[in-house]
Formats: C-alpha cells, sequence, structure tokens
C-alpha cells in the first residue's frame, strides 16, 4: 500500500510541475519575442522541465535507452511487490521509503521554484492582462482523480446497465 501512495503522490508532483510549465509555456507564446516577461516564463518552463525529468525518464526510445527515473524504480518495486504472495521484503519497505524521500525532495524543489518565481511573474501576467500561473494543490488533485474514478464507474454501470437492457 505504501509503494501504491507513493506512486500516486509522485503522479500528483508530475501534474503540477507539467501545470506550471505548460501554463508559462502558455503565456509566453502571447507575448512579443522581446517582451523579458516571456524570457522569464520560459524559463521556467525549463526549470519546470529539468525537476520533470528527475521524475520520469525524458529521452526518446523508451525502455531502449535504460534511463531510469524515480517513476520507473517505483514502478519495477510496485511489480515486484504486488507479483509476492508474501508481505514486501526488508528492502522492499527500505526501497520505497529512499524513494519517497527522492520523489519528496524534486517536489519540495518544485515547490520552493515554484514560491519563488511565480510571484513575480504573477505580477507581470497581471499587468499584461493575462491570467495568473498556480500549482495544483494535492488536495484538489485528488478530488479532480475522485471525479474522474466516478464519472468513469457511472459510465461502466451505464454501460453494464445497457448490455443488460439488450439481453
Amino acid at each position: 500500500m505504501k509503494v501504491y501512495k507513493e506512486l500516486e503522490h509522485m503522479t500528483y508532483g508530475v501534474a503540477a510541475i507539467e501545470g506550471v510549465r505548460d501554463g508559462a509555456n502558455f503565456r509566453a507564446a502571447k507575448l512579443a519575442e522581446k517582451d523579458p516577461l516571456r524570457k522569464q516564463l520560459q524559463q521556467l518552463a525549463t526549470s519546470c522541465d529539468a525537476l520533470r525529468s528527475k521524475i520520469v525518464a525524458t529521452k526518446e526510445g523508451g525502455m531502449i535507452t535504460g534511463e531510469e527515473r524515480i517513476r520507473e524504480l517505483l514502478g519495477q518495486l510496485y511489480g515486484a511487490v504486488t507479483g509476492y504472495d508474501g508481505k514486501p521484503t526488508d528492502y522492499q519497505v527500505a526501497r520505497t521509503e529512499s524513494l519517497g524521500h527522492e520523489l519528496q525532495d524534486v517536489i519540495d524543489d518544485f515547490q520552493k521554484l515554484a514560491q519563488k518565481e511565480l510571484t513575480g511573474i504573477n505580477a507581470g501576467l497581471k499587468k499584461k492582462k493575462l491570467e495568473a500561473i498556480t500549482v495544483l494543490a494535492e488536495g484538489d488533485w485528488e478530488k479532480k482523480k475522485e471525479e474522474s474514478s466516478a464519472a468513469a464507474g457511472a459510465g461502466m454501470r451505464t454501460e453494464e446497465n445497457q448490455m443488460r437492457e439488450m439481453d
């Protein structure tokens, strides 16, 4: 269960980083090439990508490159734990803790970056009448995840009901 929770926390972290990166890129595209705010936004997006690459393998070629980051390592660990009938080994428990700390360090670095950069950037965006960039809170991410799971479940029930009606 602990590995699963780390996977969820990782998914949130990547979503938050990508949200800020994508928001920065989107707003930068609306500004003139020589606008200093555009350069700040592009730098923010680049910094977000650098943090994201600590969590997710980003090289072209996927499995062929052998690049492993926290996501790949957690995925392997999750497979090993769920594929074994017994309780997790001491090594697996320790590895979960270790990867959890690595992940939290990256998320903490992202939070520091966002706190440092977004105040000035958002002030500049406001002057240009552009929407501020916000960081997705983990609680909000969890609500969205639950809502989409509930909607998917409702859709499946609807399909099941339709199948029953056909019989």
